[in-house]
């Protein structure tokens, strides 16, 4: 399910688990070993039904074909684990002596992805760098926290590391990768903050746990100094996370790679600015201190991104040769657009988002009608004419004008069957208007029952016009009960996650949906409210409550005490957000 929702590949995918069954013949390293297979067999586990002749021709390809290896590797997926294990020292790992603690799973372009797992010893914890010093060594905190930034870069034994970061640009996006992590997370110390609020979710377990190898009070004390003397290979005590990673900061920082210049990138845009299918469009950005530029961009989710050079000569729609700004141009499809922008000059690279590829712009493609918004797992938000909560489709026309739809399609599978189910004869959509179809397997009943049912662990719907020719394509992630799938801005936007807007204008709440639903409690509360919502507290403390609907509009604020109970029969139906700001808690409920 993982793979399916993440990876773009199925069960039937190879999947490595790379955990050697002795840490001290040579690890999972990613070495060839030869043709034959069984001499892997003691060196990484199967967990598909075959692939032991694809990690031979994996290891191969990384010792002798370094120049194709973005065909047979996701890179930049890669050059993100190893620059993670660096700079959280996680050496439990592909980084550390003994090679392990990852997965190697193929995904759907054939390319194998590198997946860390087994965090438990990571920030130092497991403190033994060299496999040659044997137990006991090293036990210097300075060991850890001054660790080498390019650790292992001229060990041929650990191919994955002397490989990549022997290619110049490929080192140059591990350096960029690497201080976007302290950058974001460390070097303004918000990672303490978030240990702290860890800690506080488990801290009563802890003074609880009878046989607890380590007393509340160290488990509390471990955020900033060592406790114990029981740490992992290495020995000594475990360092704490403070007293690991601020010295690491200033260590990082200290290195000249900090103080190489790397590219500026500022004014990302396409023009035009929405384009409408299979023109041709320009990427620009604004870029100083660079020699070469490129843009990833790929047409769906699954796809692997085709990086095209970027010029300012003034040929390639950037204006004036020479005048910072560089561009490309590229053919587009129905499909909308995921792109990045890389820079790099003879010491540094940059990324534009910060953390591509697996962050992008996206290049939304305009159509008369487009998917607006899905909801899979319908369970209060709406009823079918039968009264049954089905899954649904919406549909929303941008223009003026009524479009028949007879002979369109919809389909969840886009590759077997794009023309899953066909819109009825004399289907039309009004202007300006929504159209909804349910996606329930239910063709018999009256109204728009397409033969297909959404799934809520993600997947693709494609909607297709009379002459075949693919109209949107929407690649839906995994998602929350109550939750839907939209656009924002209605009919012309990105997709997010959002509360359901049933036939109705799309609208993303002040409140930023995304970090509620990634934060909240998504069962509903309570379900459903008809005229009172009554609210509970623990204590007789007063407290503030404040209730959003679905625009982010406040429709009311109270101070309450103890149990309350809220007038609610005026509302409209729909989703609304129960805030307690004192508490910063939020809870999401129906008013049906």
């Amino acid at each position: 399910d993982y793979q399916e929702r993440r990876l773009y590949c199925d069960d039937d995918n190879t999947r490595f688990k790379c955990n050697p069954q002795s840490v001290f013949d040579g690890g999972s390293s990613l070495e060839y070993l030869g043709t034959d297979s069984s001499d892997y067999f003691n060196f990484y586990e199967l967990k598909s039904d075959y692939g032991w002749n694809e990690i031979v021709d994996f290891t191969y390809g990384l010792e002798n074909n370094l120049a194709t290896i973005e065909s047979f590797l996701d890179v930049d997926r890669a050059i993100w684990m190893l620059a993670f294990n660096n700079v959280l020292v996680n050496l439990d790992s592909y980084t550390g002596p003994f090679k392990q603690n990852y997965y190697m799973i193929k995904d759907d372009n054939d390319r194998f992805m590198s997946i860390v797992w087994d965090l438990n010893q990571c920030l130092g914890s497991f403190t033994m760098i060299e496999s040659g010093g044997g137990p006991g060594s090293p036990t210097d905190l300075s060991d850890v926290t001054d660790m080498d930034l390019f650790l292992r870069d001229d060990d041929e034994s650990f191919p994955l590391i002397y490989q990549l970061l022997s290619v110049p640009r490929y080192r140059k996006m591990y350096v960029a990768h690497v201080k976007t992590m302290l950058e974001e997370n460390f070097s303004d110390g918000s990672y303490y903050s978030r240990a702290e609020e860890i800690q506080d979710v488990i801290s009563d377990e802890v003074s609880a746990e009878p046989n607890g190898f380590y007393s509340s009070t160290q488990f509390a004390a471990n955020l900033y100094e060592t406790q114990g003397e029981g740490g992992g290979p290495g020995g000594g005590g475990v360092f704490g996370i403070s007293e690991v990673m601020d010295p690491r900061v200033d260590y990082l920082e200290g290195l000249p790679e900090w103080s190489y210049i790397a590219p500026t990138i500022s004014d990302v845009q396409t023009s035009p600015a929405s384009i409408t299918a299979y023109v041709t469009a320009t990427i620009t950005a604004t870029i100083e201190n660079a020699t070469y530029a490129y843009v990833g961009y790929r047409n769906d989710w699954q796809d692997v991104f085709e990086k095209i050079e970027m010029f300012d000569d003034g040929a390639h729609g950037d204006g004036a040769s020479g005048d910072g700004v560089y561009g490309v141009q590229i053919a587009t499809t129905s499909k909308d657009i995921h792109y990045y922008v890389y820079a790099d000059n003879a010491e540094a690279g940059k990324f534009s988002p910060v953390r591509a590829e697996h962050e992008f712009y996206d290049l939304i493609i305009e159509a008369d009608v487009v998917i607006n918004e899905m909801m899979p797992n319908n369970n209060v938000s709406v009823t079918d004419q039968d009264g049954e909560y089905d899954d649904w489709i919406e549909l929303y026309n941008n223009t003026g004008l009524n479009i028949d739809l007879s002979g369109y399609y919809l389909s969840d599978k886009p590759t077997a069957d794009p023309l899953a189910w066909e819109f009825p004869e004399g289907t039309t959509i009004g202007a300006n208007e929504y159209l909804i179809i349910w996606a329930d397997e239910d063709t018999l009943q009256d109204g728009l029952h397409a033969n297909f049912k959404l799934s809520s662990s993600g997947e693709t719907v494609v909607f297709t016009d009379a002459g075949g020719f693919e109209i949107n394509k929407v690649k839906m992630p995994e998602m929350s009960s109550g939750t839907t799938y939209g656009r924002y801005p209605n009919g012309t936007g990105a997709f997010m996650r959002m509360f359901p807007t049933y036939a109705a204008s799309n609208s993303y709440t002040a409140l930023s949906i995304e970090q509620e639903l990634a934060d909240m409690d998504v069962l509903l509360y309570p379900n459903p409210v008809s005229d009172l919502l009554t609210i509970y507290f623990g204590s007789n403390e007063a407290e503030i409550v404040q209730v959003y609907d679905v625009s982010g509009s406040l429709v009311y604020q109270s101070e309450i005490i103890s149990d309350s109970q809220i007038d609610v029969s005026e509302w409209h139906k729909g989703f609304y957000l129960v805030v307690f700001p004192e508490l910063g808690k939020t809870k999401k409920m129906i008013k049906r």
